[in-house]
């Protein structure tokens, strides 16, 4: 996986996206823990899933249910959660 933080005005919609194996994160993201393992998530998905099937099957969950009730989105959610609270802990 390939990380890269951009100006927000090269990405001045959401905080992160995943291209297959490359990650694109904003360089203003106040919670980069929560970021990166949220991109990662779908990163591991994409590869899991497959190339071609999985952008297929999100975009079909996302017209099914929406964003927030997308089985991807909140799989990469929890994930990014449990990151958080895991980096907050060994970071104090």
């Amino acid at each position: 996986m390939k990380v890269y933080i951009l100006p927000k005005w090269l990405m001045p919609f959401g905080y992160g996206l995943t291209l297959y194996k490359t990650v694109l994160v904003r360089e203003d993201s106040k919670d980069l823990p929560y970021v990166i393992a949220h991109e990662a998530t779908h990163v591991e998905q994409w590869t899991r899933i497959g190339f071609f099937k999985f952008p297929y099957l999100y975009a079909k969950e996302l017209y099914r249910v929406g964003y927030i009730a997308n089985k991807y989105e909140v799989e990469a959610r929890s994930k990014g959660s449990l990151n958080k609270k895991l980096y907050k802990k060994y970071a104090s």
